[in-house]
């Protein structure tokens, strides 16, 4: 297992708050990260229906049933149980009570800001680093690292890269647009495709978010 260089901040983030979240890009090692760091935690994901329609279903009693060391994995899935985690976390005060992660960042910031905010520690996992690709046992170098990207897969597993990048980015694009609320389909993100084709015609160019959102 690579070891993450954000490891250590999120330790340090379960020292200082009574929650810690996690978020960043799926299968960026999230899940990996948090169950290594925090071992001794209980692990939920709401990914899994029958626990998201618990959660969902009553929050109070989903949080009182479980430890006061707790890791909850796709947290952005059932919003209800912010309100509940800000309610133990005050009456408990201590630190490190509750892990939070997601993969949709702007939903999990949006909830912590309305209901945990001064409460939780904050923290981005991106994809692998260059430096802690060399800790793997393929230890690229700087050109191979650009072509296979930092996403951890490709390091653990020999997969052609093609179809990795392929099923990635295929799957990436229909979870967005089932899954994000509001606006009707044709005005939502951008296709990532379409998106990685532009960057891509441009690769001496530094990538600003603005220029793509009309910013």
């Amino acid at each position: 297992m690579i070891e993450r260089t954000l490891s250590a901040y999120v330790r340090k983030l379960a020292t200082w708050f009574p929650v810690v979240s996690i978020t960043g890009p799926r299968q960026g090692g999230r899940s990996t990260l948090i169950q290594n760091v925090f071992s001794d935690y209980e692990y939920i994901n709401l990914e899994r229906p029958d626990i998201r329609a618990n959660a969902l279903n009553d929050p109070v009693s989903f949080i009182e049933n479980r430890s006061d060391r707790l890791i909850i994995d796709e947290a952005q899935y059932a919003p209800e149980l912010f309100s509940m985690i800000q309610t133990e976390s005050d009456r408990r005060g201590a630190p490190g009570q509750c892990i939070l992660s997601g993969s949709q960042n702007f939903l999990m910031l949006s909830h912590i800001r309305q209901s945990l905010a001064g409460r939780a520690g904050i923290a981005c996992l991106l994809p692998l680093s260059y430096i802690e690709t060399q800790d793997s046992e393929q230890k690229p170098s700087a050109d191979e690292f650009m072509l296979h990207g930092g996403y951890p897969r490709p390091y653990d597993i020999d997969i052609d890269l093609d179809a990795y990048f392929d099923a990635h980015v295929s799957s990436y694009n229909r979870t967005r647009r089932q899954r994000l609320p509001g606006r009707p389909q044709h005005r939502r993100l951008p296709p990532l495709l379409e998106a990685l084709r532009v960057e891509c015609r441009q690769p001496n160019q530094l990538y600003e978010h603005r220029q793509r959102s009309g910013g």
